[in-house]
């Protein structure tokens, strides 16, 4: 390609550097540290959703203990009326 019509050929434009955000880190470092973050993340999230079902476990647990006492008595009730029949 020209430039102009004197036949010039125009230099390709500069290579553009790679963002590091600011950081001076070597080029294998940024992919490292990208994975780190992400798997921090990650762990911060399992944590919260193992939270959550644990706290869910527990509900379930009090719910199905007070449903079984309440089952327990009915029968004692029932039984002591077949016993007086």
């Amino acid at each position: 390609a020209t430039d102009g019509d004197d036949g010039v050929v125009a230099a390709p434009p500069p290579a553009k550097k790679a963002r590091t955000g600011g950081r001076s880190k070597k080029g294998a470092d940024i992919p490292r540290e990208k994975r780190l973050e992400q798997n921090r993340k990650a762990a911060i999230e399992s944590r919260r959703r193992k939270k959550v079902m644990v706290d869910e476990l527990k509900r379930s647990v009090h719910f199905y203990t007070k449903a079984n006492t309440n089952l327990k008595a009915q029968n004692a009730d029932l039984e002591r009326q077949l016993l007086m029949a």
